[in-house]
């Protein structure tokens, strides 16, 4: 796996190490980066409840698995309670990103973030998630307005249960016309909190030029 390295714009930096680094606090979690195992490495410790959020996760090959040869850049910045994980990966050979699954979190529940999947036209995702043992919330949510991916696939649609299970959507990247692959570039935000709201990503479009005559007027869906 590639070196991780936290980008220069944060007050943080770490080099190139072969043991776990201390990121910090982000919300609520301590969270810790083993670098040498790729997103596997993370992990974080939320109100007793350790455990690791990406395991497994990386580049996925043109057989629709995680190829680990496949090298993947991985940046990280903490910001305002936000791990922002920037991924990017000029491989040929990849073909999206799997989030892996979220090991040690024991019992879970999740919710359904309608409104922020809206604009996306998806029913269920993205979700977030509730730690029963450790009574806090867990959201790994894809940065779409920065992403280069062509579609996202929900791995597991279950909202409650004990074992492993994905954080994230898997971010799957289709050919163009000339059977090109654009290079991976995305970015995982993850928020950790013992309050809901705080986990929940504010939607990012801007509001709409319209909204002053839309206030006078009434709308009927039928």
């Amino acid at each position: 796996m590639s070196c991780f390295a936290l980008p220069c714009m944060t007050a943080l930096c770490v080099p190139c190490a072969a043991q776990p680094v201390s990121l910090g606090e982000v919300g609520d979690a301590r969270v810790v980066f083993d670098v040498s195992e790729g997103l596997s490495g993370l992990e974080a410790t939320v109100n007793g409840v350790h455990f690791r959020p990406l395991a497994g996760a990386g580049a996925i090959g043109a057989d629709g698995k995680v190829d680990r040869a496949i090298p993947l850049d991985i940046r990280a910045a903490v910001e305002d309670d936000v791990l922002r994980l920037y991924l990017t990966s000029a491989s040929s050979e990849a073909r999206g990103i799997d989030p892996g699954l979220i090991e040690g979190l024991g019992e879970w529940r999740r919710l359904d973030l309608s409104r922020y999947s809206e604009p996306y036209g998806q029913a269920w995702w993205p979700k977030t998630t509730y730690s029963v043992e450790g009574d806090f919330w867990f959201t790994a949510h894809w940065a779409m307005e920065e992403s280069d991916g062509t579609s996202w696939a929900a791995r597991d649609q279950g909202n409650r249960g004990t074992g492993p299970f994905p954080a994230a959507l898997a971010v799957e990247y289709a050919p163009d016309t000339d059977g090109r692959y654009l290079p991976i570039q995305e970015v995982l935000e993850l928020r950790f909190s013992r309050r809901l709201w705080d986990v929940v990503p504010l939607p990012r479009q801007q509001p709409s030029e319209y909204r002053g005559f839309l206030t006078q007027a009434v709308f009927i869906d039928l």
